[in-house]
């Protein structure tokens, strides 16, 4: 009768240690699947907050846009980012070249082809071409995100946020038109 209640204790601390390490794993699991949604989030709140504060605005200098961009995106926070701003007319033509930044660079999904966005758009009109919208995409890799992150497969995280402008045209100093390839008058 005693070996038999040593061996029910020895295989109850063996199914107690089994039962211990898988939970942990799950807990692990359900912890880095909860960092990541969380920071997609945060990608959803910047991306939006910037394309509202870009589609109301009449004139963009260069050191506005980076003085914007580094207290929006503060790499210690969000880290490595690829960010790529379009200016969108409602006939899916392109007013001037992506406007990029960001450490990191062709981890987003292209949103242009031959000159026209080909990403989804809120509305659209094919006659139309004196209405524009600002689109932001904001890309960022999964993986290092989280200790069990090697679990989870590399996922690229890609945010994208549409806001109606609310001028016809947006004034930028000569920096950015050089950046993005606009002559003066282009942006009209």
């Amino acid at each position: 009768m005693g070996n038999r209640v040593k061996n029910c204790r020895g295989l109850a601390m063996i199914e107690f240690t089994l039962s211990l390490g898988m939970l942990l794993v799950a807990i692990s699991v359900v912890a880095d699947l909860y960092s990541i949604n969380r920071l997609r989030g945060d990608y959803d709140r910047i991306s939006h907050t910037l394309s509202s504060v870009l589609s109301v605005q009449s004139y963009i200098a260069a050191t506005d846009l980076d003085y914007l961009l580094d207290k929006m995106l503060p790499e210690s926070e969000i880290g490595s980012y690829e960010l790529n701003i379009y200016k969108v007319n409602l006939d899916r033509s392109l007013a001037w070249k992506p406007f990029r930044r960001g450490d990191l660079t062709n981890i987003c999904p292209s949103l242009v082809s031959e000159g026209y966005f080909i990403g989804e758009m809120p509305e659209e009109d094919s006659e139309e071409d004196s209405v524009s919208l600002i689109v932001v995409q904001l890309c960022r890799e999964s993986d290092g995100l989280t200790p069990m992150s090697l679990l989870i497969e590399n996922k690229v995280i890609d945010v994208v946020a549409h806001n109606r402008m609310q001028y016809r045209t947006i004034e930028l100093d000569d920096k950015l038109s050089e950046e993005l390839s606009i002559e003066d008058g282009d942006d009209e």
